[in-house]
């Protein structure tokens, strides 16, 4: 019969395995409380972070309910208490109420209300429409100015919106802000430019602004 024969190695193997088990024997009750517990607390975690991720979209719906409701109202009022509401913070939603607000402010003359709430908007980065909301928001900046008389400024709100969005509608609403500026301001043939810059992009307007050009 083969002999055990014990080698340094197999002395190693032997001790840890004996201490092992003398650790199972000494901690083990402890140590299924503490895999017991550590178990609870990782499902726990992502029960939690489910549960948190849930309530985070149903609030970000719920603004965006609120802020599509102030869109269709055109109220001030209505913009205004999804911009200042403390539930909404740090929604896009919340973001485009404050764009909503100026505008609306704007329409009412209150100017100081307006440019609170357009100095609190910050340019949208996604979704299909992102670059025609953010050269709007230049359209508000520059409405603003022109109203305090800061025609400059203004006008370099107007052409920044150009540049921000490519679209059809900023192309000609911006020009023709600036058309009617340039008028206001005596200085017909920058006011022409403006209009002919219309029409050079969208020839099919000519007859639209042929009055203002010839």
């Amino acid at each position: 019969m083969a002999k055990n024969v014990n080698t340094p190695e197999t002395d190693v193997i032997i001790d840890a395995k004996g201490k092992l088990e003398l650790l199972f024997e000494k901690y083990g009750k402890m140590l299924l409380i503490v895999l017991v517990v550590i178990g609870v607390a990782v499902g726990g975690y992502f029960i939690y972070k489910n549960y948190a991720d849930k309530k985070e979209q149903e609030r970000i719906a719920k603004a965006e309910i609120a802020a599509s409701d102030a869109l269709a109202s055109n109220s001030a009022e209505d913009a205004l208490s999804v911009a200042n509401n403390k539930e909404f913070e740090g929604t896009a939603a919340q973001n485009f109420a404050n764009y909503l607000a100026a505008a609306r402010y704007l329409q009412e003359g209150d100017l100081d209300a307006a440019e609170a709430h357009i100095a609190k908007f910050a340019n949208v980065e996604e979704g299909y429409l992102a670059n025609m909301v953010n050269a709007a928001a230049c359209g508000i900046r520059g409405d603003i100015a022109a109203e305090r008389g800061d025609y400059k400024e203004a006008i370099a709100e107007y052409n920044n919106a150009i540049e921000v969005s490519d679209d059809q509608y900023t192309f000609i609403t911006m020009n023709e802000k600036m058309g009617r500026l340039y008028i206001h301001m005596g200085e017909r043939e920058a006011a022409v430019e403006c209009y002919k810059a219309i029409v050079e992009e969208y020839p099919d307007m000519e007859q639209a602004y042929a009055k203002f050009i010839w």
